[in-house]
């Protein structure tokens, strides 16, 4: 797959899960008055941030040729570990937490993606009926489930 040691790949991913997610949210709520954009505006936004998102992953996933757990693994840690980060700095309250849901949701969509990439161009060394597809799929099935304890409890 890759030359690199599995560190340095992991800081990458480390290091953009930190910041293009809360970072971009933080953006977005910060210097944007989305009262006065109109409802189209107000839609497209988030829908492009989670776009974003998705295209950083599997960009770099793709382009960097990183290992399936690698990726989402540190886009997951870093992910968290950015919203916690932008939540002490700016005071992101409690309701922030179910957005990072969402960004959570993101990087497992682009990781995904990367690794049908690279399953597609024979970078990865696993059975076409890969157990990575499951792995996702109970991921996002966990990751859909937080923001409705976010709002049950």
């Amino acid at each position: 797959m890759n030359d690199k040691p599995e560190i340095v790949l992991f800081g990458i991913i480390f290091g953009f899960a930190v910041v293009v997610p809360a970072g971009l949210l933080y953006i977005n709520t910060s210097f944007l008055q989305f009262d006065s954009l109109g409802e189209t505006l107000a839609f497209v936004l988030p829908v492009l941030w989670f776009s974003l998102i998705v295209v950083g992953f599997m960009g770099l996933g793709g382009w960097l040729q990183i290992p399936t757990d690698i990726l989402l693994g540190a886009g997951v840690l870093g992910t968290i570990f950015g919203f916690l980060i932008f939540a002490g700095m700016v005071g992101w309250g409690y309701v922030m937490f179910a957005i990072a849901a969402l960004a959570l949701l993101a990087v497992m969509v682009g990781s995904w993606g990367a690794y049908e990439w690279n399953r597609q161009r024979g970078d990865t060394n696993e059975p076409p009926v890969g157990t990575w597809r499951q792995v996702f799929a109970i991921f996002a099935a966990a990751i859909g489930f937080i923001p409705v304890l976010l709002v049950v409890v």
